[in-house]
């Protein structure tokens, strides 16, 4: 939302108690009086009104329950100081029932209000707006939302935390968020066509690189390989990837190169270190004297045939090298700033240097950071992503699904893999849309 002029209507909505609304925010700037989550009201001066909000310009949250007060008045709930935090991901939730209203932030109730009256809020239909308030005075909300909830429920305390927590995997993990996070995992078998674009790069698909049928990326080591074209490489930053190199061949094979020239002069790479089962991390000509920064892994790093997860950091201390969310090597800088801000050309699974080899095996996610990582922020990283990749058991030779299909007798075969299943009998998809087996003749 741009605090200009963007908000969401949701039109007349019928709100009876009890209830609760929840959303995940965040908010750009310190500015901004009663920035709305969200109003329900009845006339434009807000009679009859229900919002959650900021309270002023400062750091509390507010509810306001307008003329239900004994003797019409308002009720007004507000946070400690601390509730509104600019520039974070935070959830923020009220809940109203016969007994008071509640507000939680994080899962956590951080205010209440007991009524006065029984039942201050009437049932009725009631205009609602996400991110604005019917005052004109109001400023709009500034900033991001990722879900909001309207329930016709009081949530309960332990419901809140349970959401807080359940939820969490739809905003940003507690770590900054990225300049690039190439999804290259859970894709449409078969080629890629167009480019994938993050943010602003764009991974333009080179030679001839696949979608599998486990739905990551399959590069051949012949041709195969991602132009990310000119990117701004700013200190500090970080790159992780989730990997599946195919052989022991391969010198170099490169996880990522940014480069300026050819030669390889201000250039960041990410490899297998020559054949070996090392990695390497190279940062060429700008060490005490013009040259090149090296930092190697120690052996069993390179794991051909298996899925791991590969990172890199930079910042003004040096270079972290992680291997499945943990350090396994570290280069402290004889220089303070041997990384001047540069726009370079961007490889994923290439070098700039013909002679190198080119990667061959699979990727499922690679992410370009603007941050250092913390290590705490690697291993949640590491843990976070690990859906992506396929689950530490053998993948299976068929997965024939028999869930979500469309009610109705079963036509013709299931087939995944090289298995078929043909359907003997007259098993059914039920409305459900899973499979009904009759106990007669059916399997």
């Amino acid at each position: 939302f741009d605090g200009v002029d963007d908000y969401l209507d949701l039109g007349w909505v019928n709100v009876v108690k009890p209830f609760s609304i929840a959303a995940w925010i965040q908010p750009d700037e310190y500015s901004g009086s009663y920035q709305r989550v969200f109003q329900f009201f009845n006339s434009a001066d807000g009679i009859d009104s229900i919002y959650l909000a900021r309270y002023r310009a400062t750091s509390q949250c507010a509810i306001e329950i307008k003329g239900y007060e004994s003797g019409g008045g308002t009720i007004y709930v507000t946070s400690p100081g601390g509730c509104w935090s600019v520039g974070t991901w935070f959830h923020i939730a009220m809940t109203v029932d016969d007994s008071g209203i509640i507000l939680y932030k994080n899962g956590k109730k951080i205010a209440e209000k007991v009524y006065a009256t029984t039942d201050p809020i009437p049932p009725s239909m009631r205009r609602g707006y996400i991110g604005k308030s019917s005052f004109s005075r109001d400023a709009l909300f500034k900033g991001s939302m990722a879900d909001i909830k309207l329930l016709d429920v009081a949530v309960t305390a332990a419901g809140m935390a349970h959401m807080y927590s359940s939820d969490y995997a739809i905003i940003p993990p507690p770590i900054p968020p990225a300049s690039a996070n190439i999804s290259l995992g859970r894709g449409v078998p078969g080629s890629i066509v167009g480019t994938l674009t993050s943010g602003n790069v764009v991974a333009q698909p080179m030679g001839s690189p696949v979608y599998t049928s486990e739905g990551h990326v399959r590069f051949d080591g012949v041709d195969d390989y991602l132009d990310l074209g000119w990117v701004n490489v700013v200190k500090p930053f970080s790159i992780a990837a989730w990997i599946q190199p195919d052989e022991y061949s391969g010198s170099y094979q490169r996880v990522f190169q940014f480069f300026n020239s050819a030669d390889g002069i201000d250039s960041i790479y990410l490899a297998r270190y020559r054949a070996t089962s090392q990695c390497a991390i190279e940062i060429k000509g700008y060490e005490s004297g013009g040259g090149t920064i090296y930092v190697t892994s120690p052996g069993g790093c390179w794991s051909v045939g298996t899925w791991f997860h590969i990172a890199m950091t930079v910042d003004d201390s040096g270079i972290i090298l992680y291997k499945n969310g943990k350090k396994i090597a570290e280069k402290v800088y004889a220089t303070t700033d041997p990384i001047p801000p540069s726009m370079r050309r961007g490889y994923i699974g290439k070098s700039s240097f013909s002679r190198d080899a080119l990667f061959k095996g699979s990727m499922a996610d690679i992410k370009l950071l603007d941050v250092a990582v913390t290590a705490a922020g690697m291993a949640h990283m590491y843990s976070s992503d690990y859906a992506i990749i396929p689950p530490p058991i053998p993948p299976a030779s068929a997965n024939i699904s028999l869930g979500r299909g469309v009610p109705g007798s079963i036509v013709g075969t299931l087939t995944s893999g090289n298995v078929v299943a043909q359907p003997m009998g007259s098993p059914v998809y039920t409305s459900e849309g899973h499979v009904r087996f009759d106990g007669v003749d059916d399997y």
